[in-house]
């Protein structure tokens, strides 16, 4: 009798981004906003956010870990915020700098855009902290997103420190990765801040 054949790397990540999106939907607003505080604090305590000069920071979805007051907080210590475009001509991401006064507007796939027109482009070698988005994160640093692979194409030449921002039942026992899939070198979560294992 032959054996089923195993789930392909699409079908594993696809159950699992259904699964943790599902979850992370179900999360009050409150609960949500409040657990979202407890990791900017403890982003606000490491030895990487405090040295860094230029941060890269993603702009929260509603369902995200939250980070614009995160963001104001940088911008208050005079931290440089790099923000995330995805530029139509190129289907990639750029980054711009983003200052207290910049309006926010939606870009492609409903995602928060600063007005990339009238701001000056940093680029990722420039960059000295990046904090990234998840749908699901495991200990040994791989990283699960929505599918694009924006984020994965830009960090395959940075070497800068890399964290991941997750609330805690996004953590789980092993993410399908393939090798082109980036891993981060921390996470935080509400509970604790984890060191990757390489």
């Amino acid at each position: 009798m032959s054996r089923p054949p195993l789930p392909d790397l699409f079908s594993e990540k696809k159950e699992l981004r259904q699964t943790l999106l599902f979850q992370r939907k179900r999360l009050s607003l409150e609960r949500r906003n409040a657990k979202s505080r407890e990791i900017g604090n403890r982003l606000f305590e490491m030895i990487s956010f405090n040295q860094a000069k230029t941060i890269q920071f993603y702009l929260a979805m509603p369902d995200e870990v939250q980070t614009f007051a995160m963001i104001q907080h940088a911008q208050m210590v005079n931290k440089k915020i790099a923000a995330p475009v995805i530029r139509k001509e190129t289907d990639r991401l750029s980054f711009f700098h983003l200052t207290e006064t910049d309006p926010i507007s939606i870009g492609r796939y409903g995602i928060q855009e600063p007005p990339s027109d009238r701001l000056r482009e940093i680029f990722p070698q420039e960059i000295d902290l990046w904090i990234l988005p998840g749908v699901a994160f495991d200990r040994n640093g791989n990283r699960l997103g929505l599918g694009g692979g924006y984020y994965d194409r830009i960090l395959e030449n940075v070497t800068a420190l890399r964290i991941g921002l997750a609330f805690a039942f996004q953590i789980v026992d092993s993410v399908p990765a393939a090798i082109t899939d980036r891993r981060v070198d921390q996470i935080i979560t509400e509970t604790e801040t984890i060191v990757c294992h390489k």
